[in-house]
C-alpha cells in the first residue's frame, strides 16, 4: 500500500506533463476513390513537409488515418503505382483536431508545390513513354505473327521516340534481318541460260 501511495502521485503528475504534448498534435484523415467513384484500396498517402514525411496506406474502404500529426502546414500526396503523386492538396494541422484530405481521382486538384510547365513535361515524357511501349509490343506481336516488315516498323517508331532503350534496337536488328531473310527466299532465281 505505501507503494502505491509514493507511486500515484509520480504517475498523475507524469499523465499531466504529458496532456501539452499530446495537445501540440491533431490528427489527418480522409478518403481517396478512383474515377468510377470506387475506392482505392492500399495507396500510399504521403504527409509532408520541409524537413519530414510521413506515410500511411488506404483501407479495403480507400479510408486512411494517421493519428499523430505535429501542428503545423503540411502538403498530403495520394501516390500512384509507381511513387508518383497523383493527387495533392495544402493542410494545415491544429492541435487536438482531425483534419480531413479526401482524394477524388474523377477530378484531381493541381498538385501544390510542382510547377506547372514541370508538370507538363512530365506529362509529355509519359505520353512518349506510353507510344514507345505501344509500338514496341506491336513490334513484338507482329514478329510472333512473322509479319517481319510490320514489326521491323514498329520497333524503328519505338527507337526513334526513346533511343535509349537497347532492347528495341535489338528486336529492331532481328526484325530486319528476318525481313531480308524471308525476302531473299521468296525471289525467284533464274535459271541459268545456256
Amino acid at each position: 500500500m505505501r507503494l502505491v501511495s509514493k507511486t500515484l502521485p509520480l504517475l498523475l503528475v507524469a499523465m499531466f506533463l504529458a496532456l501539452p504534448a499530446f495537445a501540440q498534435n491533431g490528427r489527418l484523415s480522409g478518403k481517396a476513390t478512383d474515377r468510377d467513384g470506387k475506392p482505392v484500396v492500399g495507396a500510399t498517402v504521403s504527409i509532408e513537409k520541409p524537413g519530414g514525411r510521413m506515410e500511411t496506406k488506404t483501407d479495403n474502404t480507400g479510408s486512411y488515418l494517421q493519428g499523430v500529426v505535429p501542428v503545423g502546414d503540411y502538403t498530403v500526396y495520394l501516390l500512384g503505382p509507381n511513387n508518383q503523386p497523383v493527387d495533392g492538396a495544402a493542410v494545415r494541422i491544429n492541435p487536438g483536431l482531425t483534419s480531413t484530405v479526401n482524394f477524388d481521382l474523377k477530378n484531381p486538384r493541381p498538385l501544390p508545390g510542382v510547377n506547372a510547365a514541370d508538370a507538363a513535361a512530365v506529362a509529355a515524357e509519359k505520353a512518349k513513354q506510353d507510344e514507345m511501349k505501344n509500338a514496341f509490343n506491336e513490334g513484338l506481336a507482329a514478329y510472333s505473327a512473322k509479319d517481319y516488315a510490320t514489326a521491323a516498323a514498329k520497333f524503328q517508331l519505338a527507337a526513334e521516340k526513346d533511343p535509349t532503350q537497347h532492347i528495341v534496337f535489338a528486336n529492331l536488328g532481328q526484325a530486319l534481318d528476318a525481313a531480308r531473310n524471308t525476302t531473299m527466299r521468296r525471289k525467284p532465281t533464274r535459271k541459268p541460260s545456256n
